[in-house]
């Protein structure tokens, strides 16, 4: 969706998470009242919670394509990363280099697979999805280290899977066989729900069985689409009621920075200093989207180091929960569950 123009774009709103920040004010209020505090939204006295989903896209690179694409990126300055993909130097397989730079910062994160392998052939066509196969030896010996050391796996629905209930689903027991792991949480590949009735894909995630989704974000926007730091349960209009699947709010993807900067200008970290301070403030979630292949500073300049010095920032800081997306949804769906067994309607 095209945003230029609009207050949410050219006065920063995306990133301030309006409707949070009403849900602050109204309980500050509360509190003036004299109402007592209510439960606390994170554990151990965190005063937010942070992790990472790393979209899968590219871990395996095609050593003849992949050199033409560095150097659309990079011009002729890129040649000698193209010459080292060629001569096999450089890869994108740069699990346990995550892995190492979120040890380190004592975080864990999600990495969130695509179970339905798709070809050049349908990439050109209009069918991007990604070229692995989630069941290849060495994918399951991957699955296997990733859920040993605490790292979730998660799906990454592939392009289209929204428009087949049994086709969305059989992509999930295919992770969940493959990596012998349940596959608890998901997030669209591009984003990509139903355009015209985005709910009916956020009810085919509790039809499924998905504990929580991550895919309500905007592609070229930095900032949160529903406008909330907190993680929420879509209400589904037609229905009445709200979705049983837990919606983590995505707040930066890093080709925002990179890929996308024309439609969020300024100082990348002035940027993510005001999302960091967003959730703060509020006491959210700071989910972010990093993809895989993206490490190697050479081939992606900035990328991995924006990342690092985010999440570095954010341990200094201190406060805050660095935990798996999972874990966070099991947390606050406890929380949902203590203040609706505490809560009195009007009519109680």
């Amino acid at each position: 969706r095209d945003l230029s123009g609009t207050p949410m774009l050219e006065e920063g709103l995306l990133r301030r998470a309006l409707v949070s920040a009403i849900g602050c004010w109204l309980d500050k209020q509360l509190h003036q009242f004299g109402l007592p505090p209510g439960i606390p939204r994170w554990p151990n006295g965190a005063q937010l919670a942070a992790t990472c989903g790393h979209d899968v896209d590219y871990p395996e690179v095609v050593r003849w394509l992949e050199p033409l694409r560095i150097i659309g990126r990079q011009g002729l300055r890129g040649l000698g990363a193209a010459l080292d993909i060629i001569g096999g130097r450089r890869h994108h397989w740069h699990f346990h280099s995550w892995m190492d730079l979120e040890e380190r910062i004592g975080a864990r994160s999600a990495f969130y697979f695509v179970a339905r392998k798709g070809s050049l052939r349908e990439y050109a066509t209009g069918l991007p999805d990604p070229f692995y196969d989630v069941q290849a030896p060495h994918f399951r010996a991957l699955f296997r280290e990733l859920s040993n050391a605490g790292w979730e796996i998660g799906l990454h629905a592939s392009y289209r899977a929204y428009s087949d209930r049994t086709l969305f689903a059989a992509e999930r027991a295919r992770l969940a066989a493959a990596s012998d792991q349940p596959i608890e949480g998901n997030r669209h590949h591009y984003w990509h729900l139903d355009p015209q009735q985005p709910e009916q894909t956020l009810l085919l995630h509790e039809q499924i069985g998905f504990c929580y989704d991550a895919s309500l974000a905007h592609n070229r926007y930095l900032g949160w689409r529903r406008s909330s730091v907190w993680p929420f349960f879509p209400w589904h209009r037609t229905l009445r009621r709200p979705i049983r699947t837990l919606q983590l709010p995505t707040g930066w993807m890093d080709d925002h920075l990179f890929g996308q900067k024309r439609f969020n200008p300024g100082d990348p970290h002035t940027l993510l200093t005001e999302l960091r301070e967003t959730v703060t403030q509020q006491g959210g979630l700071l989910l972010i989207d990093v993809h895989d292949y993206v490490y190697d500073d050479r081939l992606f300049s900035g990328w991995a180091a924006t990342y690092r010095e985010l999440w570095e920032t954010l341990a200094a800081q201190g406060r805050v929960w660095f935990t798996t997306p999972a874990a966070i949804a099991h947390h606050w769906i406890r929380r949902a569950t203590q203040i609706e067994a505490a809560s009195t309607g009007l009519n109680g």
